[in-house]
């Protein structure tokens, strides 16, 4: 049977050739993203795309910096909205 790890294995595989293009760094954490398994661990994010280039997937994840670890805070804007008001 083709279980969930060995076909999360066989994806792993596929991004070796991006190695040197990419780093080992940014391989990871997109591995880690498309392999986050559906609830009831049948499929994991990558198989349930309708469509998949790796290639293309690859140079926008890397292009959007995805893989940064670091959480940046858009700028705070008045829209004349407050949590308090929001909440009542």
């Amino acid at each position: 049977k083709n279980n969930i790890e060995n076909r999360k294995l066989k994806f792993a595989e596929t991004l070796t050739p991006f190695l040197d293009t990419y780093g080992r760094d940014v391989l990871n954490s997109f591995y880690d993203y498309w392999t986050e398994p559906n609830k009831s661990n049948t499929k994991f994010r990558q198989e349930l795309e309708r469509t998949w280039s790796l290639k293309g997937r690859l140079k926008r994840w890397n292009s959007n910096n995805f893989n940064s670890k670091t959480v940046t805070e858009a700028p705070k804007q008045n829209n004349g909205i407050s949590h308090e008001s929001v909440m009542k």
